[in-house]
């Protein structure tokens, strides 16, 4: 019966030890599970303010400074601008860096001209600069593209078919 009884004991002990490891598994899931909604309330309280509060407030500062730097030769104004800009710096707001072609990440086409010597969706004009908070885009910048088509005098291709003779034989 002393073996019986240590079977049971064993067999007890066990049950108790994988009740105590399912425990522990479920309080760890838990645990994880608690972290991930953290995390997440960390990055939205980072980001998703940025995004919802922050973000007009910044459209609307590079609207004031686009106003502010069409006003002529003022050097109280653009003291302002610069100070404005150095602000907006210090919080990674920054200008989309000069891009030779056209890139609807960091673009907004508002005109097609056809540019001698450009290539197709080469930017020929910036309008309005573009501005990025760290590596989103948060106004694009307002650029004119070249069509890729050259401006050549039309009445040349006419002459040129016109060298050429078609017989009907």
């Amino acid at each position: 019966m002393s073996e019986s009884a240590t079977l049971e004991e064993v067999a007890t002990e066990l049950s108790a030890l994988r009740d105590l490891f399912q425990r522990r598994l479920l309080d760890d899931k838990a645990k994880a599970r608690l972290y991930d909604e953290l995390y997440a309330q960390v990055e939205f309280a980072r980001h998703g303010l940025a995004r919802t509060q922050l973000r007009p407030l910044l459209g609307e500062l590079l609207l004031l400074m686009d106003r502010l730097q069409g006003v002529a030769d003022n050097a109280v104004v653009e003291s302002v601008v610069e100070e404005l800009e150095e602000v907006l710096r210090r919080r990674d707001v920054r200008r989309v860096p000069p891009i030779d072609q056209f890139d609807p990440k960091y673009h907004e086409a508002v005109r097609v001209e056809s540019v001698a010597d450009s290539a197709k969706g080469q930017v020929v004009a910036v309008l309005r600069d573009g501005y990025m908070v760290g590596e989103e885009v948060l106004r694009p910048a307002l650029v004119v593209v070249a069509s890729g088509t050259s401006t050549t005098d039309p009445t040349s291709d006419a002459d040129a078919g016109a060298d050429t003779e078609v017989t009907d034989d």
